[in-house]
């Protein structure tokens, strides 16, 4: 499969979409969810949106831990095929967290995702003050493999973009976006709750 960077794009106050660069597609829809207690703080469905789309992975914040719950498939329809693994916070100021996964040959690889501050990252317009921008590192080699450059704040629709730099495959991809998701949407909730507006730069 060849790599795509892929647009995100919020969808009201929360929600996001998350879309092929090259052509505008729609590969995945992403519900973020704050008040309802039966529903996972963040799903992620195929397609374009959440009625018709299937659930790909859900991310659960456990009470009173930094961890991250993170499912591969459908917890509700599939419970006993669900792939779970956790997230786990590296750094005393959330700038680092760890996770492992299969690989497609059978092997356990662990990866760190790392908060950049890079103002040069390519397809961005991040900047060196930015607190949302991300990079995915294998722990053995620290070859990024994966990169979130986030937009500057002006943008109201294009939150940034995930670019892939490593090609392993639809299942890998899937891991790499809800780490990714979780991660993030519980950076916006810290900073919600603290009302700490210079994450939102």
């Amino acid at each position: 499969m060849a790599l795509e960077n892929i647009s995100v794009r919020r969808e009201g106050t929360s929600d996001l979409q998350l879309l092929c660069t090259n052509n505008s597609t729609m590969r995945y829809y992403v519900r973020n969810s704050i008040f309802k207690p039966r529903i996972p703080p963040v799903t992620l469905f195929a397609g374009d949106n959440k009625a018709q789309g299937s659930v790909i992975g859900v991310c659960h914040f456990p009470a009173f831990a930094h961890s991250i719950a993170v499912g591969r498939g459908d917890p509700v329809s599939n419970p006993n095929d669900v792939q779970w693994e956790t997230v786990s916070k590296a750094s005393r100021d959330h700038s680092v967290y760890e996770f492992s996964t299969v690989d497609s040959g059978g092997e356990r690889q662990s990866y760190r995702w790392k908060r950049t501050h890079d103002p040069t990252l390519k397809d961005s317009n991040s900047t060196k003050w930015n607190m949302r921008s991300w990079k995915l590192e294998e722990s053995s080699t620290r070859q990024v493999v994966a990169v979130y450059a986030a937009n500057k704040i002006k943008y109201e629709k294009d939150a940034g973009t995930i670019k892939l730099v490593a090609g392993k495959g639809e299942i890998w991809e899937q891991w790499v976006l809800l780490t990714y998701l979780g991660i993030s949407e519980k950076a916006r909730r810290r900073a919600m709750a603290r009302r700490d507006i210079s994450w939102f730069f």
